[in-house]
């Protein structure tokens, strides 16, 4: 799939103090995964890239996956993706609940987009 980078004013984002990065908005699959027997037992929140076309068109108003300067044009972009998400989530389960097989929703990440997260599998401390 690929990801369109929206053109933005670099001027804005240049004139920042902090060092500059880009903020990416895609769909994801979130869903909680067991992580052990620790405390009566422990989840840890993970998630997977969408990268079916079809689901985009249908659901999130043919918006696919785009990288913006500044935050605020990412949670514009994140706002107007999410519109269609509560139809595609008919249905589904919390992901608190044990019979859950996840919810989809639209995250904003610094950098570029995972392909699914934790990158590792956390442990109990």
């Amino acid at each position: 799939m690929s990801a369109i980078c929206v053109d933005e004013t670099p001027e804005v984002a240049l004139q920042s103090e902090e060092k500059p990065c880009l903020f990416w908005v895609g769909l994801y699959l979130q869903d909680r995964a067991y992580g052990g027997r620790e405390e009566s037992g422990w989840y840890y929140d993970c998630g997977e890239l969408v990268t079916d076309h079809s689901i985009y068109a249908e659901y999130c108003g043919g918006l696919t996956p785009s990288c913006h300067l500044t935050h605020e044009a990412a949670q514009a972009a994140r706002d107007q993706m999410a519109k269609g998400i509560e139809k595609l989530n008919e249905g589904r389960r919390d992901i608190s609940s044990v019979l859950s097989e996840g919810r989809y929703g639209v995250e904003i990440h610094e950098d570029a987009l995972p392909p699914f997260y934790p990158e590792h599998r956390p442990r109990y401390e």
